[in-house]
């Protein structure tokens, strides 16, 4: 495959996972630039994406609940074209 997905999980204090997720968005690489924890117990979780067959960039923002379930996801995205 030629894209990656977001990939999160969540620990207790002991370090024993209590959930796994990958979050796909299409068929654009993606890569976590970083994230935190929303007042309601679950995660927001930020990064990029871009396509180079395509010339797509751009970055990406995702919304989980406290279980891991996906809320809500945006994709803000430019087409550029490189010239040498």
């Amino acid at each position: 495959l030629y894209y990656n997905a977001p990939f999160i999980f969540n620990t207790d204090l002991n370090g024993n996972v209590l959930w796994n997720k990958v979050y796909n968005n299409d068929t654009l690489y993606n890569g976590i630039n970083g994230s935190f924890a929303s007042a309601d117990g679950g995660l927001i979780v930020y990064g990029y994406s871009d396509n180079y067959n395509n010339n797509k960039f751009g970055s990406f923002i995702l919304k989980t609940d406290a279980n891991g379930n996906l809320l809500w996801s945006k994709y803000f995205g430019i087409n550029q074209t490189e010239t040498n």
